[in-house]
């Protein structure tokens, strides 16, 4: 039965609004997006991101930020959705992008996709694991499904 909540952590850095948050399937990571502290440095592997294009990446055992994804050609507007998939994170940006970042080590991501797909912002994105696919949203409407290769 669900009684309330009790508060576990409270993960700091970011210096606006957070715009979205998942955790990844084993609970020990998660990921959040909004704005960032330029003097932070924290490291974790939880993901954050938000207005200042960038992702955090939180380890919730010991609560610090172990990486930061950072856009420094600013390609990608706000991020907006998140997913995590297998052995990285799908990222939804405000100008419309998709973008694959994969595990190089346990505490490293890296860009290995960057890829438009609407003209409008991403809303959202789910992953099927079972069927190696995800769908993705976008703020003008469209609904796309897309195989994983």
């Amino acid at each position: 039965m669900f009684n309330g909540f009790n508060l576990k952590a409270r993960l700091t850095g970011h210096v606006g609004g957070v715009n979205c948050i998942a955790f990844e399937s084993r609970g020990e990571t998660m990921a959040s997006g909004g704005k960032t502290s330029p003097t932070t440095s924290q490291y974790t592997l939880m993901f954050c991101v938000g207005d200042d294009e960038s992702v955090r990446i939180w380890n919730l055992k010991d609560q610090t930020c172990s990486q930061v994804l950072r856009d420094h050609a600013k390609r990608w507007g706000p991020i907006t959705a998140l997913c995590w998939i297998s052995d990285g994170i799908v990222i939804g940006t405000g100008r419309g992008q998709l973008l694959v970042f994969q595990r190089t080590t346990p505490k490293v991501f890296k860009e290995t996709l960057s890829k438009t797909m609407f003209t409008a912002s991403v809303e959202a994105i789910a992953h099927d694991a079972e069927n190696n696919r995800i769908a993705v949203t976008s703020h003008d409407g469209h609904v796309r499904v897309l195989e994983c290769a």
